[in-house]
Parts: structure tokens; sequence; C-alpha cells
């Protein structure tokens, strides 16, 4: 028996010193015959290529940031294992030590279509096993609105108690036909001509996935489902992980395909939110329990992403010295790590946010942070990063149990941390070299050049285009293209004339009476750094839908902090909290969602998050300013390959590091502008944007309760629908439109 069992990780004969991950191919027996096959070894775990069917989703280009330090290889192992002998992995650790992408990174080696099921407090069953729904598109999207709402406030008392009952029965199950079609009925959803249709949940459709070959299967936060709903998981465990009956479905037995895997992750117990499992429930799986990232390989995480975006072109090294930026990445791990060990010490107040200084995000923004302003002294550049990226989170009244100031404290761990290496004396000698000294010498002419022309915008002076002489080259901002063509991945030719554009949407806001912005100029440029950019996302992501928003399409909405009470989930009683709330909604907001769809039959439709949140003019765009927007002309996001991968994915996936936004370059749209796009499409085509789906305002956010905007076109109604969920919240119908920005 052990023969056999280590048998499944012995590395393969001559491949020893390929590393942890390699492919290769080997003869293997089959009816048949001998047939060759491809293999590829994790850290000498044989995982036959999947060469059948559909394929992963994930391509080359998503891993070009995936780092094999050895917490990566901890993991890789992990799961190889799990894979090989087929048995659920549940892997627990705290966040960004790469549990998701190590996953993504082994179903693209192994060319599997991973599928994702998250949970939070609000996930039932019916998500998992299925339910009943309107055969026809509209109905359906309608009725998915209603059961996906997850505060349930605005559903009819006797829907709540159909949910009630159900929640409340020892064998898990779904809704049936009768009651999906009760709950439509008491929710006043008009279906006479719709049939109701089975629709499979996360788990019989992977069992079943790509022809009944089987896709993988991964549970992401599974710690953070409601006690009820882990103990319906035992109805997908019952009969071994590879057969499931649906009694709501007829008694169905669906039969997991060769390539099923399941897999789960969640976060530590004493993260909020989150509970130790029941130990016959914990039982069920391989429990794995993943450390956090320790400082040398936080430390390497981080070099390694300077490395990478350096290969992509960008500032990864300041003053082309990667010494520089090691010995700065050094400083920012060795503070990062001392603050965490003495904020650990600390009780946490009730209500208080929780965070972790060693979040590898916040190290990878102060690494920017350096390259974009060190520019001149640099350690005072990285004690002014460290004031805004980490001390800014803590109260500045919070004392220790020494009565301390806990900012002041990490201020000294500060000064500790830069002592301890010797920061000033090394960083001085690598500064004085001459190659260096050259470098910081053109970079400040360049800066000076860029404060003269702020200051004379100041003064009301008139602007102009930078000259040669000031010596701005294009990574500080001089303008000279005027033009942009490109072919994208299906060989269609893109050319963005920037004068001719401009003519066209100020012709188009004009006939739209958008009479509170100005002209967009004709004369309007990019910077090399900026038509570079363009040209890729052209030739590479295959945008060919440039749209120009003008200064001032909207204002930013004011809020202010109010005080209230609320009741405590675990103690029940009641304490003091500080809420955002709406003073003043943005400026034209409103006037733009009347404009942008007058005309249509039905009037917009605002749900109830949306509402809740502050209605029209709540919205807080993260960018502004005269820019052009670029993104993809497609009636629904999964008409195009890079859009359809966003699909299924919430915000906090989408902006994750390493998430689909990092990789590609771009991100969402705001809500103006999609506004814009939707309402573009209209009068060019007489169609209308996202029909079927779903898309995220990503590029919007909804500050009174951190919630996201999103919206779709109601076929129906004849009309705009727009709504929002909590950055954490996944739906297979959801997607997001993804589009670069270019400021103006």
């Amino acid at each position: 028996m052990p023969e056999k069992f280590d048998a499944l990780f012995r590395e393969a004969e001559g491949e020893k010193d390929k590393g942890p991950v390699y492919k290769f191919k080997k003869l293997i027996k089959t009816p048949e015959g001998k047939v060759e096959r491809e293999f590829v070894s994790v850290c000498g775990v044989e995982l036959e290529v999947n060469v059948e069917g559909r394929g992963t989703q994930f391509g080359a280009e998503e891993f070009e940031d995936f780092a094999l330090d050895d917490k990566t290889v901890e993991l890789l192992k992990i799961y190889a294992k799990a894979i090989k002998l087929n048995q659920p992995p549940l892997v627990e650790g705290p966040t960004d030590i790469g549990k998701s992408k190590v996953l993504e990174y082994l179903a693209f080696l192994t060319n599997n279509f991973l599928i994702y099921q998250s949970f939070s407090g609000q996930t039932d069953v019916s998500e998992l096993i299925g339910k009943y729904v309107p055969n026809t598109e509209d109905a359906r999207k309608t009725f998915e609105r209603i059961l996906a709402q997850k505060n349930r406030g605005s559903l009819k008392l006797e829907t709540l108690a159909i949910i009630a009952k159900i929640n409340a029965e020892k064998e898990p199950r779904g809704f049936t036909k009768e009651e999906c079609m009760k709950i439509a009925e008491l929710e006043g959803l008009s279906l006479d001509r719709a049939e109701w249709v089975w629709q499979d949940g996360t788990v019989p459709r992977a069992m079943e996935f790509d022809g009944g070959n089987g896709a993988w299967l991964y549970f992401d936060e599974l710690g953070a489902a409601e006690p009820q709903i882990l103990v319906k998981l035992n109805r997908v465990f019952a009969r071994g992980m590879k057969r499931i009956e649906i009694t709501e479905n007829g008694g169905r037995e669906v039969v997991g395909g060769k390539n099923f895997r399941f897999f789960a992750t969640t976060n530590p117990p004493s993260y909020a939110g989150r509970e130790p499992f029941e130990k016959d429930f914990l039982r069920r799986w391989v429990y794995q329990k993943v450390s956090a990232l320790g400082q040398k390989d936080f430390k390497a995480r981080l070099d390694f992403a300077g490395l990478r975006n350096a290969d992509k072109g960008g500032r990864a090294d300041i003053f082309g010295r990667p010494e520089i930026n090691e010995l700065l990445n050094d400083l920012i791990v060795s503070f990062a790590f001392l603050a965490q060990d003495y904020l650990d010490k600390i009780p946490k107040d009730p209500g208080e946010q929780q965070f972790r200084m060693g979040d590898f995000t916040d190290a990878l923004r102060v690494a920017e942070y350096l390259r974009i302003f060190g520019a001149d002294d640099l350690l005072a550049v990285l004690r002014d990063a460290v004031e805004f990226y980490y001390i800014g989170k803590v109260d500045e009244d919070k004392q220790d149990s020494s009565n301390k100031n806990v900012r002041k404290k990490l201020r000294k761990i500060l000064d500790t941390a830069l002592a301890a290496k010797d920061a000033a004396e090394k960083l001085k000698a690598l500064l004085d070299n001459p190659e260096i000294v050259k470098a910081r010498t053109e970079i400040k002419t360049k800066l000076v050049a860029a404060a003269k022309r702020a200051q004379a915008l100041e003064k009301g002076l008139p602007s102009r285009r930078p000259r040669k002489e000031d010596s701005v080259d294009s990574e500080l901002g001089a303008r000279t293209i005027s033009e942009v063509t490109g072919r994208t991945p299906d060989k269609k030719e893109v050319k963005v004339n920037l004068a001719e554009l401009a003519r066209y949407w100020n012709t188009f806001y004009k006939d739209n009476k958008v009479t509170w912005v100005e002209p967009i100029p004709e004369d309007i440029k990019l910077t090399e750094a900026q038509a570079t950019e363009m040209k890729r996302q052209i030739e590479v992501l295959g945008f060919d839908w440039p749209v120009i928003i003008p200064e001032g399409l909207t204002g930013e909405p004011e809020y202010e902090e109010v005080e209230g009470e609320e009741v405590d989930e675990k103690t029940k009683k009641k304490v003091k909290v500080k809420r955002l709330q709406l003073k003043k909604p943005a400026e034209h907001y409103k006037e733009l969602h009347e404009l942008m769809s007058e005309g249509y039959k039905g009037k917009t439709l605002y749900g109830g998050n949306y509402g809740e949140d502050g209605g029209v003019g709540a919205s807080k765009d993260k960018r502004t300013g005269l820019r052009i927007i670029m993104s993809k002309q497609v009636q629904e996001v999964t008409e195009d390959e890079k859009l359809k991968l966003t699909m299924g994915r919430s915000i906090d996936d989408l902006e994750a590091k390493g998430g689909i936004f990092e990789t590609l370059g771009v991100g969402g749209m705001t809500e103006a502008e999609y506004l814009i796009f939707q309402r573009v499409y209209y009068k060019e085509t007489g169609k209308h944007l996202d029909v079927k789906l779903y898309t995220w305002f990503a590029a919007s956010s909804r500050p009174r309760s951190g919630r996201v905007p999103c919206g779709d076109w109601d076929p129906g109604d004849q009309r705009l629908h727009f709504h929002s969920n909590d950055p954490d919240y996944q739906n297979d119908f959801r997607g997001c439109r993804l589009a670069g920005s270019f400021l103006l």
C-alpha cells in the first residue's frame, strides 16, 4: 500500500532538474494499446492534461505575474495531491496567499474548466442544487432578481414565510416548482405565457459540464456560509461526491464526469463573519491549514511583481536600479510585519474595522507610490506612503494597553525598521552613483516644468502644449499623437482620429440635450504612452469602441458621517455605529439618467438596494475629467472572449491581485459612462446592450453601503434597470464591460 501511494507523487525519470512545474509526454496503456499523452508534473505529482471538450477558460497571459515561491509551491502540492487522489481539499488560510490563484493556475495547466461558487450569509441551497425558473429570458431575469435579494427586506411576507419554511426543514432542498410559481405570483410577476423549467445549480452543472466530462467546482469563502447551509452540503457528500439525487427535479440522478473535482477555501475563524466548522462536517474534507506569507516570500513576491511590471514596459525600478527597489521593498516588508506584531497585542474596539498590515495589496501600493513620487527624498516619500496606506487605517485617538497613541507608536516602528536596515546609509551609497545622479536630475527638470504649467493653469493663464525645450517626454505628459490605428485579433481595422472623434461626440451631446458641458476641443492629443496603450487595447484586447466623456458630465456626491445604533449579531446588544449619509446628490446625474432614457417605452427601474443607497446621484465615480473610454462593441458580454472572462465574477474577484482587471490592464465603466455607451448603441443600431445579462459598473461605488452599481436592459418592460450589490456578490448571469481610460 505505501509503495502504491508514493508512486502517485514520483517524479518522471530524468525530469528532476526542471523545477516544480513542467510538462512532458509519455506512453500510457489504453484498451486500444499504448497512446502518447501529455502530462504536467506539479511538485512531483503527475497530472494528465485534459484534451477533450471545452477545456479551461484561462489564458497564459493571466499568469505572467505568477511567482513560484515557497508558499505557492506549498499550495500547489496540496491541490495536486488532492486532484490525483480525487479527494476534496478544504484549504484554510488568510487573504493574499494565493489560494484561488494557485487553483486557477492548475486549471490552466491541466486544461480544465473551473466553476466558482462563492459563499456568504445569503447563499441558499438552490444556488448549489438548482431551482425552477420561467423559460422566457426577460421573465427569468426578473425572477432571478427576486431570489437574489440579499436582505429579502422588500419581499412580501408570504414569500418570506415560504423561504423560512424551507430553511427550517431538516432535509436540504431548493424550491419546488409550485413554490417558485407561488413566489412569482406573490411578487407580482406576470407569467401567463411562460413555462417553468429546471435550472441546475453549480453542483450538478459542474458534474455534468461539457457533455458529461465534468468540470472543477470551487467553493470560495466556504466559512462565510450560514451553518444551516453547511449542514445541507452533506447532501453533496452523501454519495461519494460522484452522484447526487435532485429530489426537486423528479428524483433525477446526476453523475459526476471523469474530470469532476471538488475544492474549497476559507479564511480562518478569526476573520469577521466566520465560525469554526463542525467536526462532522470537517472530516469529510482533506482539511489543510496554510499560514500567512512569511517575510521571505512576501518580499520575493514584491520584488517579482516589480520585475514583471518592468517586462511589460512599466516603471518598475526607481532610476532604473533594481537594487534601490529591493532595498525599499525590504523596508516596506520589515515595517509591515513589525507593525502587525504590535497590533496583534492590542484589543479590538467594538465595531472596529478588521485589517492586516501584512496585506500584500497595500505593499504593492506602497511600492507603486515610491515609483511615482520618489524622484527626490526617497525615505521621506516612503514615510508618506506608509502614513497613507498603513497608519491612516488606525483611529487617530486609539491607544494601546500602555495608553500610548497607536499611530505614534507605528511611526516609531518605522523609524526602528529604517535604523535596523541602515536605510539612510545604504540609500545614500546607491544614490551617489553617477548614473543615478544623472537620472534624478533629468526627472527633477521634468517635474519643475510640469509644476510651472500647473501654476499657469491655477492663475487662469492660457494653457499651452509642452514645447520641445520643456524636455517633457511621454511619461510626464507630452501630447503629440492625434491618431491611433491598429487591428483587433479578429483582423478588424480600428482607426481613432481624435479630431473626427471630437466632432462626432460634440454632435452627440448636443443632439441629446447635454447642454451643461463644454465643447470637446478638436485639437486634443494623446501622449506617446497613451497611444501605445490604446494600440495595445485594440490589438490585444480587441477594443474597437472609443467614446469621449466630457469634463463635468456629472459632479461628485457629498456625504456626511452620522451616528446611529444597530444590534450586534453576536452580543445581541445595541452598539453605536457611524454611517455615511448622502448629503447632496452628484450634480447632473439625475438629468443625465433622464436624457439617456428619453423616448424609451418604460420608465427606468431602480432596484431596492440602489434606492437604499441613495438613489440617482449617489454613485461616486473613480474617474472624472475629459477622457476617452475604449471598450468592445458587443451587445452581450458573452459575445467576446475577453469580456466573457468576467462572467460569474464578483467585484472583489475582478479587482483582486492577479484578477482580470490587473491581468488585462483595464477596468470597468462608471455608471455615467455606461449610460452614454448604452444610448449611443441604441442610436446606432436600434438595439440595447445587456438584454440577457447584467453588467457591473466597476468604476463606480455607493459609499453609503459599499455596494457597487450594475444594470441591464429589461426587454419585457422596455426600460433600463439599475441596482447595486455587495462587491463580493457573484451571479452566473453577471459580467463586466471592460474599459480602458485615457485622460485628455
